[in-house]
């Protein structure tokens, strides 16, 4: 009987149901069990291959401006220049910009790329830390009391007029500080220690299920096809 071959579509939408089927996963620091891991155990047994991102172009990876306040951050543009190896296949690259930067895992099926964001927590609730919610990430959210799995694009999170509200009251702020760090060192008998202040961006949400949650959303499964659509649309 004839088998339609698999298209790069095919093989991400398989990707994230296998992976939205995962029960709950620690990403505590020093867990032993830690979601990252879990989710490369599976891209394995799906037959992707690890590619050392020291092969990927630094210019494709690092953007640095004032939309994004955290710093250095994976850029959101999946047309990056991709490696001969890998120009065919499945490949993921982990944790392109270290640990305390997304994403956690760029995927590469024949030269599409995806980049996916790991979630954990106890409650339904995610600490976004100094990092944004980004368009085009799909982030995989596990809770432990529930046991389950989902995902989301990050577009469907913020608007991007919040998202340069946001900014601008970061850079105002910065603006603050750097006003008050320059007093702080001017007292030069009341600050002989030289202390200043860096104010350091924390995004956390609020609202109850309606707007902070994730397992629990009333719009959890709109969220989910949203990213297998966008899936099936690569």
């Amino acid at each position: 009987m004839f088998r339609r071959e698999q298209t790069t579509a095919d093989i991400f939408v398989k990707t994230f149901e296998k992976l939205i089927d995962m029960p709950y996963v620690s990403n505590w620091l020093h867990s032993n069990k830690k979601h990252e891991a879990r989710v490369e155990t599976i891209l394995k047994d799906l037959g992707y291959k690890k590619l050392d991102k020291k092969c990927l172009n630094d210019d494709d990876l690092i953007k640095k401006s004032k939309t994004n306040p955290g710093g250095k951050v994976a850029n959101g543009n999946r047309n990056i220049t991709i490696p001969l190896e890998a120009q065919t296949g499945n490949w993921y690259v982990l944790q392109s910009m270290g640990d305390q930067q997304p994403p956690d895992f760029i995927l590469i099926v024949n030269s599409v790329v995806v980049y996916l964001e790991c979630k954990s927590c106890k409650k339904d609730t995610i600490s976004w830390n100094d990092n944004l919610p980004k368009d085009e990430y799909v982030y995989l959210f596990s809770e432990q009391k529930s046991n389950q799995s989902t995902i989301f694009l990050g577009r469907s999170l913020m608007t991007s007029r919040l998202r340069w509200i946001l900014s601008s009251g970061i850079n105002m702020i910065n603006k603050i500080a750097a006003r008050l760090n320059k007093i702080l060192l001017s007292l030069n008998n009341d600050n002989p220690s030289g202390f200043t202040y860096y104010p350091r961006p924390k995004y956390s949400q609020q609202g109850g299920k309606s707007k902070a949650s994730f397992i629990n959303h009333p719009d959890r499964e709109s969220r989910e096809k949203e990213v297998f659509d966008f899936l099936k649309s690569l």
